[in-house]
């Protein structure tokens, strides 16, 4: 779980180029990040269910997402305005 927020919030910081939209940015992000480990795991484990474990991992990795997002427009802003 640690490495997946880690990724997750690493991924966004370093992702989001310009300084508009950080939170649309961020949740977009951490879904496509959820879609791709769900399919990758389904095919390791060959199962593909979906159960309460899974479905809280997903909305703890889009809220992380989520706030990574607003936190990377903000310290882009932050260096443009240094500029």
């Amino acid at each position: 779980m640690v490495i997946k927020s880690l990724s997750v919030v690493i991924g966004v910081l370093f992702g989001i180029k310009n300084a508009r939209l950080g939170a649309v940015k961020g949740i977009a992000s951490g879904l496509l990040f959820v879609i791709v480990s769900y399919i990758l795991f389904a095919i390791i484990n060959l199962s593909a269910k979906i159960d309460l474990m899974m479905i809280i991992d997903s909305l703890i990795i889009l809220v992380e997402s989520l706030i990574a997002g607003i936190i990377a427009v903000n310290i882009k802003d932050k260096k443009a305005d240094r500029r």
